[in-house]
């Protein structure tokens, strides 16, 4: 019994039917191919490139996730700093509009780290200053 990346199944394997319909790699001429649910059709289509993921999440019209970005990024930069920079880099290494988000997280998390130093040494006192 063959599987949707053309190799045979194990005998012990779920049967095919329960693999759904999709695009799936062609391990054997590679891209991807065309499996209807039951078996591997000749519709193949060539891998896609990152050009093309990253203009597919450019189009992506979103509102309540990019809001979600920016409401959970901003929490996260201001409650734990360190974590609003990882943030931040991910999101700037990911291109597109999300880049503009993480130079915001990353600005929010750098205020509220220099904050929190301020505020420790604005309680320092010099040893044998009087407080």
């Amino acid at each position: 019994m063959a599987d949707p990346n053309g190799m045979e199944a194990a005998s012990s394997a779920p049967p095919v039917a329960a693999v759904p319909a999709g695009w799936y790699p062609d391990l054997r001429a590679g891209g991807l191919r065309w499996w209807d649910g039951a078996a591997r059709t000749d519709q193949t289509s060539p891998d896609i490139s990152p050009a093309e993921v990253s203009a597919a999440e450019e189009a992506d019209d979103r509102p309540h996730a990019k809001l979600a970005d920016w409401i959970g990024g901003t929490l996260l930069g201001v409650v734990f700093p360190r974590g609003g920079l990882v943030a931040a880099s991910y999101y700037t290494s990911k291109g597109g509009r999300r880049v503009r988000c993480g130079w915001y997280i990353a600005a929010v998390s750098a205020l509220t780290y220099l904050i929190r130093v301020a505020d420790l040494f604005s309680n320092y006192s010099a040893p044998g200053t009087p407080s």
